[in-house]
């Protein structure tokens, strides 16, 4: 199999900083982390628990799902938050996060 050369697709982000990674933060819990390109420097924490997102920290704020899944996962926001304040919004808005483009 012959193996991609990404510069030549991609000229344009040679050298470029890296604006996404993801890291797993626990069993069944993820961190998905993301520079934004509309605000400079503006950086999101987007957190899964199984493969649901259900939580965010944007900036300074954070964002945590009204929706209800099971006592596990309801346990991974809660550590995840650490007792930080978090506004409640529908699992439809929170997934939004999710769209590109």
């Amino acid at each position: 199999m012959k193996e991609c050369n990404y510069d030549a697709i991609y000229p344009e982000r040679v050298g470029a900083k890296k604006t996404i990674s993801l890291k797993s933060i626990g069993m069944n819990q993820t961190e998905l982390h993301v520079l934004s390109l509309r605000k400079e420097g503006e950086r999101a924490v987007l957190f899964f628990s199984y493969e649901t997102l259900v939580a965010a920290q944007i900036g300074y704020s954070r964002y945590r799902t009204e929706e209800y899944f099971s006592v596990t996962t309801s346990e991974h926001i809660n550590r995840w938050l650490a007792g930080r304040d978090a506004e409640m919004i529908p699992q439809e808005k929170l997934e939004l996060l999710l769209v590109v483009g």
